[in-house]
């Protein structure tokens, strides 16, 4: 019912699985959000850097701030999509 799936995408408990296991906890805030809950990783449990100091994964956590650029596709988006691809 609603109420299942709607639990299951705000309980702040989502991953991303493929055959290989889990691969990333996704943004799941207890209050949904359209177009950022469930699509992006929760900027909370990454904290790779790339070369400059930066998070690898930042393409994909769900807001940023003014100003912001990002330079690198980081190893986990690159691992989803070589799954998807």
């Amino acid at each position: 019912n609603s109420q299942d799936i709607t639990s299951s995408v705000t309980h702040n408990d989502l991953y991303l699985y493929s055959s290989y296991g889990r691969i990333m906890e996704l943004y799941a805030p207890t209050t949904y959000s359209a177009g950022s809950s469930i699509y992006h990783y929760d900027p909370d449990q990454f904290n790779s850097q790339n070369e400059d100091g930066e998070d690898s994964d930042t393409l994909m956590i769900p807001s940023i701030g003014k100003g912001f650029k990002h330079h690198y596709v980081g190893n986990n988006t690159k691992h989803i999509m070589g799954l998807i691809l």
